[in-house]
């Protein structure tokens, strides 16, 4: 009797385990199978996320638009050309439905007429909206920006307008020379002999605003980019 006993319990014991080992496999298959569905669905997402990098920069040169924007003691609006560049860093083709402009320490923290001059081709061509991008495609712009100016540099510019302030340069020169720069600052400017000059805006005075670039995508995701000409800003 002894002998069958600890025989049947021997035998239940390993019906157990063997059991156990059973559910562990299966559970071990089940967790791994789970896993790779999701690492699966991880790669398609990843596959099928949209990726747009967007890129302001202020410091290239070109024509200036004198507007005709009057926000009274606040200033009037000058736009002036920066460029802007749009690269789809993702795995599929994007579509860029529409853009906007904004001023302010966030995006759409401020806005005012003109501060959006448009979009345009190096040939001064309006681009249109949708823009079509294909996987690692970049492509580079110029967009006028609507800088807010104080009266009194506003009255300096429209003085030099009708001489040789045609470009984003030449306007920085003639307000040197006047001691100023488009922000309001204070410039020191010296002439030397054979036409040389030099202009120099101390650490303090180099202010201006932060202008951000927001754009939405046909899936409607949105891509943003900020900058300012002084990287004190304002």
């Amino acid at each position: 009797m002894t002998e069958n006993t600890n025989s049947d319990k021997f035998a239940r014991i390993m019906a157990v385990i063997s059991l156990a080992v059973a559910i562990c496999a299966i559970l071990v298959a089940y967790l791994q199978q789970t896993y790779a569905l999701d690492e699966q669905k991880r790669q398609f997402q990843i596959l099928q996320k949209e990726d747009l990098t967007v890129r302001l920069n202020p410091h290239v040169d070109g024509s200036i638009r004198i507007t005709s924007h009057d926000l009274g003691s606040l200033g009037r609006v000058v736009q002036i050309p920066w460029e802007v560049s749009f690269s789809n860093t993702g795995n599929q083709k994007l579509s860029l439905m529409q853009y906007s402009m904004s001023t302010g320490p966030s995006p759409d923290f401020t806005s005012y007429s003109g501060i959006d001059g448009g979009i345009m081709t190096a040939d001064q061509k309006t681009v249109k909206l949708p823009l079509l991008l294909e996987p690692g495609e970049s492509r580079s712009f110029v967009i006028y920006v609507g800088i807010l100016v104080t009266p009194n540099v506003y009255d300096a510019i429209s003085i030099k307008s009708s001489s040789n302030v045609r470009t984003n340069s030449s306007l920085k020169l003639a307000l040197a020379k006047q001691g100023m720069d488009l922000y309001g600052n204070h410039v020191d400017y010296q002439e030397f002999p054979g036409g040389e000059y030099k202009m120099t805006i101390d650490n303090e005075n180099q202010k201006s605003p932060t202008f951000w670039c927001k754009v939405i995508t046909g899936r409607g995701n949105v891509f943003l980019a900020s900058t300012t000409e002084y990287r004190l800003g304002k």
